[in-house]
């Protein structure tokens, strides 16, 4: 399976037996980004650099302080 086939997304839910709301899933292939948001995954960032990552993850789990659900992104521009 490769990561823009969408059992990939059901299979990695499925075994981990995670919720996809609380996956954070970072690539940096933007088709892989809609692939898994298609499939449910709610946190998802387009990897363009360590830093760039990193400062994004930051903003997430600030956003996140005090919330029970996530918000969703499609894909995650790092501008909320």
């Amino acid at each position: 399976m490769e990561k823009l086939d969408p059992l990939i997304y059901d299979h990695v839910i499925s075994e981990e037996r995670v919720d996809p709301l609380k996956i954070l899933f970072a690539d940096d292939t933007p088709r892989n980004i809609d692939a898994a948001n298609q499939r449910g995954w709610a946190l998802c960032i387009h990897h363009v650099s360590v830093r760039d990552t990193v400062a994004k993850i930051e903003r997430l789990v600030d956003n996140q302080v005090g919330y029970e659900r996530p918000f969703v992104c499609s894909p995650f521009s790092g501008n909320r």
